[in-house]
């Protein structure tokens, strides 16, 4: 039996039941699913404080629930979504918005143990393509490449800010994967599928924020040993809609930003984060020529 935690920051939002029944619908054995769920709520029908307790009370599900005013972001939520992980075999962390495709569970298992034979530790990662929904209808639509799952983002590091942060292209740097996973040097945030414990040793750091968050996660996980992965084929999908609810366009997240960046500059340069530091499996330096970039002179190789 290989079990699956599957890991939820939800703030205000009102797709989170439907991303847990596709999770649960969608594998092939929802028994060995169980999920950590930190619900950051309001007042608002579809996203008040009971919103999924039908679900908790049907599904093996644990939660952590706070009004929306005290979060602190999505790095702070889901560190919190880790003290509900209890040694499940795989880790899924997924966005509160997501469709996933049919048997996901088997094939992602599949493909990480096929990797595993070769690489100690792999980790799959990619930004799902987007999908509609009709709110009124309760319909989803418009799958990008669902006839086509071969095709997915591949995250290319375009350029390094001031804040040494890197602007990678999303959906406009996409590629056939030749059906076979292929190795690269940043991770979404929003699907991330390796060990179960990669949660722990590689745990959010709470006072990360939104910009920089992904690039901080794939330097840590990089240097921890992990090798990060994009799958051979679709996986998901991600709700695309533009009144999505950020923590940042509902509360003033500018001292969270501050600090988001002195933390990255710190895990670059030196500084101490305690358990939110490097990994001592591989250095920065390593990290730095398999990613092609140079943080001092913020260039591309």
């Amino acid at each position: 039996m290989n079990t699956i935690f599957i890991s939820i920051a939800s703030f205000i939002d009102t797709d989170l039941r439907n991303t847990i029944l596709s999770c649960i619908n969608q594998a092939k054995y929802p028994e060995n699913l169980s999920f950590g769920v930190v619900l950051q709520y309001n007042n608002e029908e579809e996203t008040n404080k009971r919103c999924i307790d039908d679900l908790i009370e049907k599904y093996n599900i644990r939660i952590k629930k706070y009004w929306f005013e005290e979060s602190q972001g999505g790095c702070w939520a889901r560190n919190k979504v880790s003290s509900l992980y209890i040694d499940e075999d795989f880790v899924l962390q997924l966005d509160a918005h997501i469709r996933m495709v049919k048997n996901w569970d088997v094939f992602l298992i599949k493909e990480y143990l096929e990797l595993k034979q070769n690489i100690s530790k792999p980790l799959i990662s990619y930004l799902s393509p987007s999908f509609f929904r009709n709110e009124d209808l309760g319909l989803d639509y418009n799958f990008n490449h669902i006839n086509n799952p071969y095709i997915i983002n591949v995250p290319t590091i375009k350029s390094i800010t001031d804040d040494y942060w890197p602007i990678f292209e999303g959906y406009a740097n996409e590629a056939y994967t030749n059906k076979r996973p292929n190795n690269v040097s940043l991770l979404y945030a929003g699907f991330v599928f390796t060990q179960g414990d990669w949660l722990l040793e590689v745990k959010n750091d709470p006072e990360h924020y939104y910009t920089g968050e992904e690039f901080a996660l794939s330097i840590r996980s990089y240097t921890h040993g992990y090798d990060i992965y994009i799958p051979s084929k679709i996986m998901s999908w991600h709700l695309s809609r533009p009144n999505h609810i950020h923590h940042f366009k509902v509360l003033d997240g500018n001292k969270n930003h501050i600090k988001a960046m002195e933390q990255l500059y710190k895990l670059i340069f030196g500084g101490d984060l305690g358990e939110y530091g490097l990994g001592t499996k591989r250095t920065l330096e390593q990290y730095e020529e398999f990613a092609k970039i140079d943080f001092k002179t913020k260039t591309i190789l």
